[in-house]
């Protein structure tokens, strides 16, 4: 079963339309969060978004997360891409609701990375927040003429019960 919570935005005569999917598979709950598209309302300290699918995040960036059941530990799914030089890998720290949940090293490889989130992290209220900090780079100092300083590429994340 799929339900989409739909948000019409009307800004300066502009209509912005926003979709938060949540999902029901067995009794578990899942959410998946489309970062790239339309994802203005809870991503934070991001690059703009490209070629509307995908966003860089700088040194520290973060998603605020709408979950609201704390009652079951969770599983966060990630999917990252992005180049990274080989002489400076990511290394990425995943913070939940700011307790450190996990580390690793990211390369130039497209990356499912799944966290577990044991339920005494997460808020009372409805609002989760996980931050993303890791070293950047900048691809002027590779010969583009791109000088951000880039993270990682963000994809998707999503949110699963865990029994």
């Amino acid at each position: 079963m799929l339900n989409t919570i739909t948000l019409l935005i009307i800004k300066d005569s502009k209509y912005i339309l926003y979709q938060i999917c949540k999902y029901e598979f067995l009794g578990k709950i899942k959410k998946y969060y489309d970062i790239g598209n339309n994802d203005k309302l809870y991503v934070y300290n991001m690059h703009n978004q490209e070629n509307g699918k995908i966003r860089w995040t700088k040194d520290k960036s973060q998603v605020k997360l709408s979950y609201y059941n704390n009652d079951k530990d969770i599983k966060i799914l990630i999917k990252m891409l992005g180049y990274r030089p080989k002489d400076n890998p990511a290394n990425v720290k995943i913070y939940f609701n700011d307790k450190l949940v996990d580390n690793f090293v990211k390369e130039s490889t497209e990356l499912e990375r799944e966290i577990y989130v044991p339920k005494e992290v997460l808020n009372k209220n409805m609002t989760q927040v996980l931050t993303i900090k890791t070293n950047t780079w900048k691809p002027s100092d590779y010969g583009s003429k791109d000088s951000r300083d880039l993270g990682v590429q963000l994809d998707w994340i999503k949110i699963e019960e865990v029994n």
